[in-house]
């Protein structure tokens, strides 16, 4: 078994292009500086000075255990 992903390697500005081009909106908690939207206890907002990554799971590279990165 396999996952195929066609969007696994976008940034943020391909994912803007794709939704100006199509006429779709992005979630309104990006304009307040979440650039990831997860659980409430692993995501914050960020904030100057931050790498994206702290963003999410407090900049740890996978979820909890169950994962792995």
């Amino acid at each position: 078994m396999f996952k195929v992903l066609p969007i696994i390697d976008w940034d943020n500005r391909t994912v803007y292009q794709y939704l100006q081009k199509h006429g779709l909106k992005y979630h309104p908690l990006w304009d307040q500086g979440y650039l990831s939207v997860g659980d409430t206890h692993t995501t914050r907002k960020w904030e100057p000075g931050m790498a994206k990554e702290e963003t999410r799971f407090f900049g740890l590279k996978r979820e909890c255990g169950l994962h792995e990165g």
